[in-house]
């Protein structure tokens, strides 16, 4: 049973309603579904058999109805028989006994499936289109004949048929209406092929390659043609810090303050910068608190290693695509996880045609450097965030080393959680929520002690102060629809944000923003299904909060 066709006999039962007794042949709950699988709330006050081939929870009598069944003639009021029919090898046999164990007059319900994988229930023989159901049933009733999905192939198909009489036209209306736009009607069978959820994903990917590297993606308020303006005027030539050339626009250097005034890096590496950028960049750390500029070397690389504090790295390449991918691979180890790898002159794609610029620049260079070391370093993200000053320099050029949490840190909560294989360099937790009502907020918790109490040790974080959580998210739900509550918590026990997520199959970028309040010290993160009784089974990986929390 899957939720559509379980709404499906809800729209059944209020809108024909159901003379005693109401059958119901294939009533064995399998497992995920013990409870949820009971239809009987539907028919209240109605007599209700359930019937199967084999015992188990939902079955009152054990019956085949392939072959005589032990129900006399024209004992049953009402017939359900919901996503079985695929597992009845002969299916002819299987609709004479339905319809010789119905009362004339009463009313039969049949669904069963057609875009859907095999399901050993505990065969699985056949794929009905709705011209078949409509064949199959016809002669022994008035019938209607009904699909979910896609016209073309739809992944359910469903026949209500009434014996002898003619179906009441004003409740078959009703009740195709609701079918049409009911609970699951869009989502159906909640599965998705391989093949096509692997081309899902390409498209998901490409659409993202398109929003990471188009002139709109992200927070970025990149406009080439101001920067093309500012190029040909000579407006790097004229940029100066105390007298200084430093060959980095304003802008620029606005963004550039901005990240060492929330990072306060011990060591910041500068490599082929200008002596005005060199002096700017000694007076933002001074100005910071602290920590020193040193230029790029094997020696440079040894004290970063050893530095006690942030690492950040400021790149210059006038050289190509792969003498700046060289330069960008051999320092983005020394960068610390929430520090920057920034590579200025990315912008010379776009000058390439104006006087002074090259033609080479338009294939080759630091942006197409960045373009390749980002598909090879899952680590870093752009963060275009820091070109709100529009006429950059670097677009796609401040890239932020990321700071995943501790996935070690991570516990279960009614549930089980467990490491899978990595992707993309990022350690895997796949969390299985348990069934039934005891498992309401079955999922996994960071930095709690218990559901809506902080540990006060584990996420430690500044009061006051605006944080992005982002994890990638990816999951299901044997039957229904498969959502997750995402919250966070702090020391007080306020929760600071929530939101509902839609699990799918392919994963899914989830960035949450909130912001702390002036007496919060710690977070707790809860990551556990909705509150319904449908098991859960998802996976998370790269979970990270922005900015890093503190250290203690």
């Amino acid at each position: 049973m899957r939720m559509n066709t379980k709404a499906i006999t809800r729209a059944f039962a209020e809108n024909f309603g159901a003379a005693g007794p109401v059958v119901e042949v294939g009533a064995l709950q399998v497992d995920g579904q013990h409870g949820w699988g009971d239809l009987r709330g539907f028919f209240p006050g109605v007599p209700y058999l359930g019937t199967d081939m084999r015992p188990g929870p939902g079955v009152d009598r054990v019956e085949n109805f392939e072959g005589p069944t032990t129900f006399a003639d024209g004992e049953a009021g009402t017939i359900i028989s919901l996503d079985t029919l695929e597992h009845v090898y002969d299916v002819f046999a299987f609709v004479r006994e339905l319809d010789r164990i119905l009362a004339p007059g009463g009313m039969m319900l049949l669904t069963s499936v057609m875009y859907y994988p095999v399901h050993a229930h505990p065969s699985d023989y056949w794929r009905f289109t709705p011209e078949a159901f409509r064949r199959l049933v016809a002669p022994f009733g008035d019938c209607c004949v009904l699909a979910q999905g896609p016209e073309e192939f739809p992944h359910t198909v469903a026949a209500v048929m009434r014996k002898g009489r003619a179906l009441d036209p004003e409740a078959l209306r009703r009740f195709e209406a609701a079918v049409a736009a009911g609970d699951g009607a869009e989502e159906g069978c909640g599965w998705v092929h391989p093949r096509e959820a692997a081309l899902q994903e390409e498209l998901r990917a490409l659409r993202a390659h398109h929003a990471q590297w188009g002139r709109d993606a992200g927070g970025a308020a990149f406009d080439p043609d101001l920067s093309r303006r500012v190029f040909a005027a000579g407006g790097l030539e004229g940029a100066a810090w105390a007298g200084q050339p430093t060959g980095v626009t304003p802008g620029d250097l606005i963004a550039l303050q901005e990240i060492i005034a929330e990072l306060r890096p011990a060591v910041l590496v500068a490599s082929g910068v200008r002596a005005g950028m060199t002096r700017f960049l000694e007076d933002m750390l001074r100005l910071a608190g602290g920590g020193r500029v040193l230029p790029a070397g094997a020696e440079t690389r040894t004290e970063a290693a050893r530095a006690a504090g942030p690492v950040m790295a400021v790149l210059s390449p006038e050289g190509g695509t792969r003498a700046t991918l060289d330069e960008m691979a051999a320092w983005a180890p020394s960068v610390s996880a929430g520090g920057y790898l920034v590579v200025l002159n990315t912008v010379r794609r776009y000058l390439s045609g104006l006087p002074g610029g090259k033609p080479e620049w338009e294939g080759d260079g630091p942006y197409q450097a960045v373009q390749q070391f980002l598909m090879a370093h899952p680590e870093f993200t752009a963060d275009r965030d820091r070109e709100k000053h529009m006429a950059t320099f670097a677009p796609m050029g401040f890239l932020r080393k990321r700071q995943p949490l501790d996935t070690a840190g991570w516990r279960a909560n009614k549930a089980t959680l467990e490491s899978g294989a990595a992707v993309s360099g990022e350690t895997v937790l796949r969390c299985v929520t348990y069934e039934g009502k005891d498992g309401v907020w079955g999922g996994m918790l960071l930095g709690c002690e218990r559901t809506n109490v902080c540990d006060g040790k584990t996420l430690p974080c500044a009061a006051a102060t605006p944080m992005t959580l982002r994890l990638f998210l990816r999951g299901a739900a044997n039957h229904g629809r498969a959502r997750l509550a995402l919250n966070v918590i702090d020391n007080t026990g306020a929760r600071l944000a929530e939101t509902v997520l839609t699990l799918a199959d392919a994963w899914v970028e989830v960035v949450f923003p909130f912001s702390t309040r002036a007496d919060s010290l710690f977070l707790g993160v809860q990551l556990v299904k909705a509150k319904d009784e449908t098991p859960v089974v998802f996976e998370m990986r790269g979970a990270e909060l922005t900015p890093g929390c503190r250290k203690e």
